[in-house]
């Protein structure tokens, strides 16, 4: 009885902290839930999607994760995106014969920024048994953020080269006990570590005016200062 009465304050305290959020807020929210998100959408279908994992969703676990996205209008990221088991498991027995995805990250349905999210087994830090999960959002911002070489990763040294980095760089959050110092220590953390091993970008501002119209523009300058007729634009 006491843990159930230990969920259930759990699932209140994460409502009323998002409840709490201006409406405008992009929403994200990242639990070790202990639960598995299920493959059968009846009834939950703007939060599950048929490439989640599990079947038990009978259990005490799982409804309460199933039935808190619904209510405030989440999405299970990892159930949305079909992944082959070495990206999908987030926790493993210490036999490593059980498997489950448990850990998620839950986004709000309200915006559309959601691209991928998946497991990553080759970064280790912090002395857990779980791995990490990662959801590549989109989010449009006038702030001049850094940008990165992501495809990079694609390269198998420059990905373990990142994962070292950032698996030497998390140490120092263990530490830690503050939840602002230890996002503020992820955050940079986890920047340096890609500037380092990635690269960072060069932002390159979005022309307005094509290529092509540019290039018309100037031709019919020219003709004009030459007395010609410009017939650039007739086929």
């Amino acid at each position: 009885m006491y843990v159930n009465d230990v969920k259930e304050a759990f699932y209140a305290k994460l409502t009323s902290v998002i409840d709490n959020c201006p409406r405008r807020d992009i929403r994200i929210v990242l639990v070790d839930f202990g639960a598995v998100s299920g493959c059968d959408r009846a009834g939950y279908e703007m939060s599950v999607s048929p490439h989640g994992s599990g079947t038990d969703l009978r259990s005490e676990n799982s409804l309460l994760l199933r039935d808190f996205a619904r209510s405030q209008r989440m999405r299970i990221s990892g159930s949305w995106y079909q992944r082959s088991s070495p990206h999908r498991w987030t926790w493993y027995s210490d036999t490593g014969i059980v498997a489950k995805d448990i850990d998620h990250i839950l986004v709000s349905t309200r915006w559309r920024i959601l691209q991928n999210c998946k497991v990553y087994r080759s970064v280790e830090f912090c002395g857990t048994d779980h791995e990490l999960v990662v959801a590549t959002l989109r989010v449009h911002s006038s702030n001049h953020s850094r940008v990165f070489h992501l495809n990079r990763l694609g390269d198998e040294e420059c990905a373990h080269r990142f994962a070292a980095a950032i698996s030497d760089r998390l140490t120092v959050l263990e530490n830690l006990t503050d939840p602002g110092a230890l996002w503020d220590s992820f955050n940079s953390e986890t920047f340096d570590a890609a500037q380092e091993s990635i690269g960072e970008r060069p932002r390159t501002r979005q022309n307005f005016i094509s290529l092509e119209t540019l290039e018309a523009t100037d031709a019919c300058c020219m003709a004009c200062l030459n007395g010609i007729p410009f017939l650039g634009a007739q086929a």
